[in-house]
């Protein structure tokens, strides 16, 4: 029986068990009398005991193992084995496990939830009939179970729920609620409104989902925070994004950069600008556009002179060369030791 059990177990590790073969399983394990006992193991003092007996029922037919898992999952309190039961019982593809699996999650520690976050995902077709239950429960474990099923099947009822949860007086249910909102749902989130928020985590995920909002209102909004000391820098990241998303809102971030009247936020867009330092010392310049070269000097206070002194390395037009260091210098004229690196 002992070795029944380890085979079938490695067996059913290996490849997925025909409903046939479970059933032959199943005649295998009640002739060798190993069903009662694995049954009875589940109840055991003994962790492995209980541990073996429910990796390998797992191995049955649904009709047979459900009813006796459950029990034992019911009354399991070692989290360890309390997962492989839900493991077990989610492998049975019997909807009826679900509730109770969802139940263990009551003040469990961070780590099972999380598992037991991937073992209901698993079952998605099983969870659909559910959700508008759970939905009006109150427990903080079922609310973030929720917030993890949306970020993988956002459906209109997840999405309205998520959604007031963004409000939660729970900070941890509300930042997560907002991480998959603003993920999923970006082009209908109230960004003003959350930019102003007084979680610095959601004002910050909030300006990160503007940069998947490729419109000229997202740089807008964005041009309005560059100079906040709490989401300046993810400020720069959207932007960052929305020129890749739109490779003409380039310019319209060069335009913004050199009318820009607060220091911080000029420095800062000059940063995002600084990642397209190539282009705009190379084509740009080359083809005589004056925006270009009047950036130089903000690059160099910036601190980003080492992005100029890399094109200059690696630049052979003598032209575009010229260009540059005659900017550079009239900045150094006019700002002496503004950078030194020049200098050298």
């Amino acid at each position: 029986p002992r070795l029944l059990a380890a085979e079938s177990k490695r067996a059913a590790e290996s490849v997925a068990l025909t409903d046939s073969q479970r059933l032959v399983l199943e005649k295998l394990f009640q002739k060798s009398g190993l069903l009662p006992r694995l049954v009875r193991d589940l109840h055991s003092r003994a962790l492995y005991r209980r541990s073996r007996a429910a990796a390998t029922l797992t191995t049955l037919p649904a009709r047979t193992v459900t009813l006796p898992l459950l029990k034992a999952l019911e009354r399991e309190r070692n989290y360890p084995v309390r997962l492989l039961l839900a493991d077990a019982l989610a492998g049975t593809r019997d909807p009826a496990a679900l509730p109770t699996i969802i139940d263990t999650l009551k003040d469990s520690p961070p780590r099972y939830q999380r598992a037991v976050w991937g073992i209901v995902s698993g079952c998605a077709e099983g969870m659909d009939d559910y959700i508008p239950l759970l939905i009006g429960r109150r427990e903080k474990e079922i609310k973030l179970l929720l917030v993890h099923l949306a970020g993988r099947q956002c459906s209109t009822l997840l999405s309205r729920y998520i959604d007031r949860l963004t409000g939660d007086p729970d900070l941890d249910v509300a930042q997560a609620a907002f991480r998959v909102f603003s993920a999923v749902q970006a082009e209908h989130l109230d960004h003003r409104r959350f930019l102003g928020h007084p979680d610095f985590l959601i004002r910050n995920l909030a300006a990160e989902s503007l940069g998947r909002v490729p419109r000229t209102e997202s740089l807008a909004l964005l041009f309005e925070h560059m100079d906040d000391p709490v989401i300046g820098k993810s400020a720069c990241l959207a932007v960052t994004a929305l020129i890749r998303a739109r490779p003409h809102f380039l310019k319209i971030v060069m335009y913004r950069c050199l009318n820009e009247a607060r220091p911080v936020a000029r420095r800062a867009l000059a940063s995002v600008l600084a990642g397209y330092a190539d282009y705009i010392l190379g084509t740009l310049i080359a083809d005589g556009d004056p925006l270009a070269v009047r950036l130089i000097p903000e690059f160099v206070k910036a601190g980003k002179t080492n992005d100029v002194i890399n094109f200059l390395n690696r630049n052979t037009d003598a032209r575009v060369e010229g260009e540059i260091l005659s900017a550079v210098k009239d900045l150094l004229q006019k700002s002496p030791g503004t950078s030194g690196e020049f200098l050298t």
